[in-house]
């Protein structure tokens, strides 16, 4: 994956309550890591998420990416209380920035 690096860019990371009941405090983190330089982690927390619904958080940038190396984006919705299935609460994406 191939992404044009602007600052303060966001990532949208989206995600559902596949549950049946509401869940509050939900956080969710971003991190991207190269291959040297310490890796940028964002976060941001969603008050509260019904059953079934979607909830799309916006995480800017507050720093340059690696550039021009590979890197790894990794998205992970935390565990909330009772919840069992945690199998697909993160993601991990390989991708190239490069100077827009």
């Amino acid at each position: 994956n191939r992404l044009t690096y602007a600052p303060s860019q966001p990532f949208s990371v989206k995600f559902t309550n596949q549950g049946e009941n509401d869940e509050f405090d939900i956080k969710v983190t971003l991190r991207i890591s190269g291959e040297s330089g310490n890796p940028i982690t964002l976060s941001k927390t969603v008050p509260k998420l019904a059953p079934q619904e979607q909830a799309t958080v916006e995480l800017p940038l507050d720093r340059t990416p690696p550039l021009g190396a590979a890197a790894t984006i990794r998205a992970q919705v935390a565990k909330v209380p009772g919840e069992q299935k945690t199998d697909n609460n993160r993601s991990e994406y390989p991708a190239l920035f490069e100077r827009g």
